[in-house]
């Protein structure tokens, strides 16, 4: 991720790991979607 920058809005309730989880998850779709 290292020319990827990410800004989420989160509550002090959320779960950090899991905010991570969707990053990363994200990062994995776009890979996908423009065949890197």
């Amino acid at each position: 991720y290292a020319s990827l920058y990410f800004c989420m809005c989160v509550d002090q309730d959320e779960n950090e790991l899991e905010i991570l989880e969707i990053i990363h998850r994200f990062v994995e779709i776009l890979d996908l979607y423009f065949g890197c």
